[in-house]
């Protein structure tokens, strides 16, 4: 929604009523990943794209360093395993994610945006509109806080596609309370670490079994993972 001012375009949002079909959902890794679970992404499954479309898993890593640890943990004098967990958590920078968008006089899309990743968002956006890299501009200044929160296309999106369709210069800001329903999240992750020693307290082996929940479009998966 675009108005002249945020007043009109919150009163125009609360007239819109939408109707929504329910379909089966997963809430966790574990859930998602578990035979017969609903599967999100369909499209991927005979697709090389992503590691196992068919368990909703996007990315997985198996590697080692120096040996079975299988191994060495059955020869190990001492061993102990836990189990840990992390929850979502919002990165609540100060700054809300807000962007400033105009066509100069050659007709360029110029975007002053909070992101940590300015280029990123000019290719993506040039895949997204279709337009071709010289013709979009991305500025940023000083971020501030980011934390990883701002390397995700979250405003920069909709104020260039209504800059485009208007012609007018767009500005959009989020509220503090849309930072927290509609940006992304530190990934939850359920870790469990199995430890190897001997009698004189050495280390000799270690094993980490690590899922993270990356939510239904497994944002910066492999980076974070």
């Amino acid at each position: 929604m675009v108005a002249t001012t945020a007043t009109i375009a919150e009163e125009a949002c609360r007239r819109i009523r939408v109707e929504y079909d329910l379909l089966p959902a997963v809430f966790d890794p574990e859930s998602a990943r578990t035979p017969g679970a609903p599967v999100l992404h369909p499209e991927l499954l005979h697709t090389d794209r992503v590691a196992e479309a068919g368990r909703n898993g996007i990315v997985s890593i198996h590697d080692g360093i120096g040996g079975d640890p299988d191994d060495a943990l059955a020869r190990s004098a001492v061993t102990m395993t836990g189990t840990w967990g992390t929850q979502r958590v919002s990165h609540a920078q100060l700054e809300t994610h807000g962007t400033l968008g105009r066509l100069d006089d050659d007709g360029r899309l110029i975007l002053r945006t909070s992101s940590q990743v300015p280029f990123l968002v000019r290719d993506e956006l040039c895949a997204l509109l279709g337009l071709p890299q010289d013709r979009v501009r991305v500025l940023t200044r000083r971020v501030g806080g980011g934390f990883g929160g701002r390397q995700e296309i979250l405003t920069e999106d909709l104020v260039a596609l209504a800059v485009l369709r208007t012609g007018q210069p767009v500005s959009y800001e989020m509220s503090r309370r849309e930072e927290f329903l509609r940006t992304s999240v530190r990934h939850p992750m359920r870790v469990t670490v199995s430890l190897g020693a001997g009698h004189d307290g050495v280390l000799t082996a270690m094993k980490i079994d690590v899922l993270s929940g990356t939510g239904a479009y497994g944002n910066h998966s492999l980076g974070v993972l």
